[in-house]
Parts: C-alpha cells; structure tokens; sequence
C-alpha cells in the first residue's frame, strides 16, 4: 500500500519568538504566506497537511491571530481559490469584501482567495479546504459569489465528519483514493449549500456532469500507458454508466477518440524530445497501439506526418 503522504509542522521546536516568523514563512500551500498576520498573544501551530486529489486538506490548532490579504496582494502572489473553512473550536469574526462574517464551531464558511478578506480569531482548532478556482467551478461552487457565506450546522456536519473520518484514517487509505475522497468531500460541500438553498437543481445536474468529466480525464491521464484502460474501467471507477460516459465526452468526438488523441500528444512529446531514439514500434507497443503501421497511420491523420518524419523535420 501506497498511503496517502502527509506533511506535519509544529512551532514547538521554536523558540517564542521565534514560532509565528517560522509558521508564516512556509511555502504554498501552507496557508501563512497568504495573509499579513499578527499575532494576539503567545502563538504556537501545530498542523498537518494532505492533498485528496486536487482538494488540500489543512487540520490546524492555532494561536489568535489577526489576518488580511487583499485583491492586490491575490494579484501578486498568483494563488487562486476557495477557502473553505470548518471549526472545530474557537471563533472568527471577519469583514469579507464589504460583508461582515464570521464564523463559531460547528459552522463553515467560505472565502474568495482573489477577494478582498480581513478576520479576527481565536485560538481555534480547525479543518481547512483549499479548493482550485477551476475545480471549484466544475463543482458548480461559485467562488466568487460564495466568499464570506456561512454554512448552516447541519450542512457543515456532512463535511466535518467526513473529513474528520479520512483524518483518522489516513494510515490505511491508499494514495490511490485520495482523488475519490477529495470528490466526496466537494460533492457534500455542494450538498450543504442545497441545504440552505443556494444553487439550483437543474445547476447541480450540471456539475454534477462537468465534475465527472475533469474525474474522467485525470483518470485517463493517470493511465494512458496501461493495458488496462477501457470504458469499462473508467465506469467501474466512475460508477456512471457507458451511455452517460460517452454522453459527456461527445464534445471530443468520443471517448476513444479523446484517449487516442492524448496519446498520440505523449508520443509527440516524446519525438519532440532531443536525442530521443525510441523505435517507432515500441512507442506503438507502450502507447496501446500494437504495431508501427497502426501508429503511423494514427499519427499522419493527427498531425500530418509519420512519426519518423515528424521526429526529423526541421525545427525552426
């Protein structure tokens, strides 16, 4: 088994004076360097950091503190996403882009990291999402519209407990489920947002289809080589059914298509490497295409060269 690698920090080695310098100055996707920070008393961190996919997951416990990050700074530092933010003790109380906010334990709340965001903590144990933009909106979760929104309850009840339960469990999870994992924790955020009414039914089964759609593609690209991929295995995996599988990538004229197109992008990748000398028949061999001949027909109708000519060609 292959677990799930896990990044731990405490300030505990440090001296006091020295801890909320060595906490803040951590490198992305450590939360310190987003925010001006100042401390409200004796600071201390002890935390611990995992990716379920492209969700980072942050399990703090946190001295006070007094954070800012601006729109200009965002701009900056080039770090983009949705925060989203679940206590398990302590209080927040915030001013996100004009909106006065906050959040208590038990509650979740949400912040734009291109927004504008000023908050004032306790000491607080907490559980923290980082969310990509991009993925973010494939999950229907407007990021923009979301910051400083708070979550009831029950809603960020689904969450936690999730969380908390991959927590606990992180030693027996293989790496291999953290994507899955990442997914569920997305879709009950989703769930408690429909809970309090936030997004519509027909906007759901949307994402829903364009969350599957970017799950479908890493999986591809995670086993382009492999004997193994098939529609079928993508279902399994998926657990969406053929029809709806070949539904959503009708934009790229197929499945199949799609898979034969990103590898003949790898194998063009590797021709266009210096030096590279693979004979034309093991590429066919590792890329799923069988034979030379396959392959270089596959090959000139993409892109208008054999794989021989196209590795020889003038480069200008």
């Amino acid at each position: 088994m292959d677990p799930i690698r896990v990044t731990r920090f405490t300030t505990d080695a440090f001296a006091p004076a020295d801890r909320h310098e060595a906490w803040a100055n951590r490198d992305w996707p450590a939360i310190g360097p987003l925010f001006e920070t100042r401390p409200t008393g004796p600071f201390h961190n002890r935390s611990e950091r995992f990716a379920l996919g492209s969700v980072a997951v942050h399990v703090s416990e946190m001295g006070g503190q007094e954070y800012r990050r601006t729109a200009a700074r965002a701009r900056r530092d080039g770090v983009d996403g949705l925060i989203v933010e679940l206590l398990l003790s302590g209080h927040t109380v915030a001013n996100a882009a004009g909106r006065s906010t906050g959040n208590a334990a038990g509650r979740m709340v949400f912040n734009d990291l291109a927004q504008d965001h000023a908050h004032l903590s306790s000491d607080t144990h907490t559980l923290l999402l980082t969310v990509p933009r991009a993925v973010a909106a494939g999950n229907n979760l407007d990021v923009a519209a979301l910051h400083g929104r708070q979550v009831s309850a029950a809603g960020a009840e689904l969450v936690r407990s999730h969380l908390l339960t991959v927590h606990r469990l992180l030693p027996r999870l293989d790496v291999g489920l953290a994507a899955r994992l990442g997914q569920t924790a997305l879709d009950l955020i989703g769930v408690a947002l429909d809970l309090d009414g936030v997004r519509a039914p027909a906007a759901r089964g949307e994402a829903q289809d364009t969350a599957t759609l970017l799950e479908a593609k890493r999986l591809i690209e995670g086993q382009l080589a492999s004997p193994l991929l098939s529609v079928d295995w993508l279902c399994g995996r998926l657990r969406t059914s053929r029809s709806r599988l070949y539904r959503l990538f009708d934009g790229a004229g197929g499945i199949q298509a799609y898979i034969r197109d990103r590898r003949l992008e790898r194998i063009r990748a590797v021709l266009d490497t210096p030096g590279s000398a693979e004979r034309i028949a093991d590429l066919a061999a590792d890329w799923g295409f069988g034979e030379a001949g396959h392959l270089s027909r596959a090959f000139r109708r993409r892109f208008g060269l054999s794989p021989s000519d196209y590795r020889v060609r003038p480069r200008g």
